[in-house]
């Protein structure tokens, strides 16, 4: 790493990548990380692989279960929750 690149500013980037992914972030702040993303292959990748499994769960979030599968689940976290029965 060059001292033009010291390890603080991927410590840094890495605690805003989420909100740079979301777009939350300023124009400004944006054009640093981008700019620190081209200069930093290992930051990018790991850019990357946050965007893959970012999208992975949004994926997963908009998909519904069969209705006779969470019927079903219902029905059984309904009855794990009653309070069990004492036996005399």
């Amino acid at each position: 790493m060059s001292a033009a690149h010291p390890r603080g500013n991927c410590r840094s980037l890495v605690a805003e990548l989420s909100d740079y992914i979301d777009g939350s972030l300023t124009p400004a702040r944006v054009r640093a990380i981008e700019r620190h993303l081209a200069n930093c292959p290992c930051c990018d990748v790991f850019a990357d692989s946050l965007r893959q499994a970012m999208a992975a769960c949004q994926a997963v979030g908009r998909s519904r279960l069969p209705r006779d599968v969470e019927r079903r689940a219902r029905q059984r976290i309904a009855q794990i929750l009653q309070p069990a029965r004492k036996t005399r």
